[in-house]
């Protein structure tokens, strides 16, 4: 990637893919995570189609092994952090996107850091309610590695509150993860797409 001198934000949207290595392939991933990789396609497409001016200050990520301890994740906040400050990464947005498409009924955009709580509540203003922002200790997503960035995670939910204080989404890791809400997915994509351009264009 070609990065220009004069960038001063810079947005890493990513997301996790379930690891090949340690478990079978998991058939049922419609939600966990196909929804999330669509997302990231579909923004990519977008931003090279429409704002061509912006693609050098975004990076697409995908990674893996969340499930064995978010090692993916963690790889990567520390080499984000290791960039901050300098000329090509003065400012880090990390957006991650982790079962956005699937039967939960309910939108959030969370995060567990004062600084992606300000980015969450921009998201969400530019939504017409359709989120709910969640501030908490992310343990069971990969948001939990980037606390020290300004980090939100696009996700949907049954319920706001379940064991242990987590979001939690329905059917994953089952064999009933075999539809793909659409609808939803394009909500979650279309409000990351406004915040990337608002941003840009700053």
């Amino acid at each position: 990637v070609h990065w220009s001198l004069s960038i001063v934000w810079v947005a890493v949207m990513s997301l996790w893919v379930f690891p090949s290595m340690k478990w079978k392939d998991n058939k049922f991933n419609f939600n966990d995570n196909t929804s999330g990789i669509i997302a990231l396609l579909y923004l990519a497409q977008r931003v090279a189609n429409e704002h061509p001016e912006i693609k050098d200050r975004l990076l697409f990520v995908f990674s893996d092994n969340e499930e064995a301890g978010v090692l993916g994740a963690k790889k990567l906040s520390k080499r984000l952090l290791e960039k901050r400050g300098t000329e090509k990464f003065k400012d880090i947005v990390h957006l991650n996107f982790d079962c956005i498409g699937g039967r939960d009924d309910k939108n959030f955009l969370a995060t567990n850091s004062l600084a992606g709580l300000e980015v969450a509540k921009e998201i969400a203003s530019g939504a017409d309610g359709y989120f709910t922002v969640f501030r908490f200790p992310v343990l069971n997503m990969d948001s939990h590695a980037f606390k020290k960035l300004k980090s939100v995670s696009f996700c949907a939910a049954t319920s706001r509150f379940g064991t242990k204080n987590l979001l939690e989404s329905k059917d994953i890791h089952t064999n009933k993860d075999n539809l793909l809400n659409t609808e939803q997915l394009q909500k979650h994509a279309d409000a990351a797409y406004a915040y990337l351009v608002k941003k840009g264009e700053q």
